[in-house]
């Protein structure tokens, strides 16, 4: 269960301790998940703005991406993209997965407290 789109963290620490390999499952809502992306940009104004761009073209090419996944174990949402074999086994496989975009961030925020601490007082 990945309330919070964590689950490749289990890879880095099944790298660390191969026998919680066997412990540990990752899972997913039917009714679907959102997902959290991280974002990477070229500043206005940065010192080196080339050679920003050509690191974010770097991070949204395969070789890229995969180092990204599998050395911070979080996802790429490049359209196609496969997680490599490594990590595979401990990332939910998006092409399965209900993605469901989050319309109100600000909203979102605002009852976040409220939401967590009921999920918590109902999973503990």
């Amino acid at each position: 269960l990945d309330p919070w789109n964590v689950s490749g963290r289990v890879y880095q620490n099944v790298l660390k301790d191969p026998g919680l390999k066997s412990k540990i499952k990752i899972g997913s809502y039917k009714e679907g998940q959102v997902m959290l992306g991280n974002q990477a940009a070229v500043l206005s104004g940065a010192n080196n703005p080339n050679a920003g761009k050509l690191f974010i073209e770097f991070l949204l090419s395969k070789e890229g991406a995969d180092i990204i996944v599998e050395g911070e174990a979080v996802y790429s949402f490049i359209t196609g993209y496969q997680v490599p074999a490594a990590a595979a086994p401990y990332m939910a496989d998006l092409s399965k997965i209900n993605l469901i975009g989050m319309k109100d961030w600000v909203g979102a925020q605002k009852k976040f407290k409220k939401t967590r601490n009921l999920w918590i007082s109902t999973f503990k």
